[in-house]
């Protein structure tokens, strides 16, 4: 493994980026979704590969951040979906109480393990 997920895979050899969707964000994300957690899907860019690692990024209304990471699995397909569940705390939701209202931005990352 010689290169980095998305490195210079993009239009015009630019670096490619993950795929970042929210299914459950379609008509926004309300208290029930936030209970159980939100089910963010990472398509990992052109040269990812089963053990490399997934950075989600959270930014809150307020500017701080909060990061998850996951590895791609084993038995990964390119071009599917990896699967990352974000909890109330993980949206900044503190002492069991959930996340204020607001836009958040949701981004992701995909790092090479080799």
């Amino acid at each position: 493994d010689t290169t980095a997920p998305g490195e210079g895979t993009g239009t015009g050899g630019t670096d490619e980026a993950p795929t970042v969707v929210i299914p459950e964000a379609s008509g926004g994300v309300g208290e029930e979704e936030l209970t159980d957690g939100v089910e963010v899907l990472v398509t990992p860019p052109t040269g990812t590969q089963p053990g490399d690692t997934i950075t989600v990024t959270v930014t809150q209304p307020d500017g701080t951040t909060n990061e998850v990471t996951t590895t791609v699995p084993g038995g990964w397909t390119d071009g599917t979906a990896v699967p990352v569940t974000l909890s109330p705390e993980d949206l900044g939701g503190t002492g069991g109480e959930l996340p204020g209202e607001g836009d958040y931005t949701i981004t992701a990352t995909v790092t090479d393990t080799a």
